[in-house]
């Protein structure tokens, strides 16, 4: 209607249209991804979902620096993961990595309040991991990966 009326042409309506698309577009991706980092994923039990959460974490700590070759069961894991997240103690990614062990590999099912600490850990240091960015690499990871 609007290009019909003249006040813009069609090829302008077209371009601002496509704009506009792409951006509701890249917002719902974002929250799409931000929500699955965060384990919030329906289908998933309360163990799952912490697991998802820490291999988020990883991810995020691979993005931001560290060496691929160093697995979370590397003893050298909490020490470079504490490098990476600036401020972050290296006794506090040992806890939260104990807490991963103990719902991956643990006998019983972890509760929901288990699940939102390792949301909070997880919001805690990956900020602190991002920190160390340069800006368009951290505006990448928030806007595209979904940190």
């Amino acid at each position: 209607l609007v290009a019909r009326s003249g006040l813009i042409s069609a090829g302008d309506f077209n371009l601002i249209m496509s704009m506009i698309l792409l951006v509701i577009g890249l917002i719902v991706r974002r929250i799409w991804k931000h929500r699955r980092h965060l384990g919030r994923q329906r289908k998933l039990s309360a163990n799952e979902n912490i697991r998802e959460i820490f291999r988020a974490f990883y991810e995020v700590l691979v993005y931001a620096g560290m060496d691929p070759a160093i697995s979370s069961d590397d003893p050298e894991f909490a020490k470079e993961a504490s490098r990476i997240c600036r401020g972050v103690k290296q006794s506090e990614i040992s806890a939260f990595y104990g807490m991963v062990l103990e719902a991956v590999y643990g006998e019983k099912t972890c509760s929901e309040k288990a699940v939102e600490q390792a949301r909070r850990c997880y919001q805690k240091y990956v900020p602190a991991a991002l920190k160390g960015l340069k800006i368009r690499r951290r505006l990448a990871a928030v806007l595209w990966k979904g940190y």
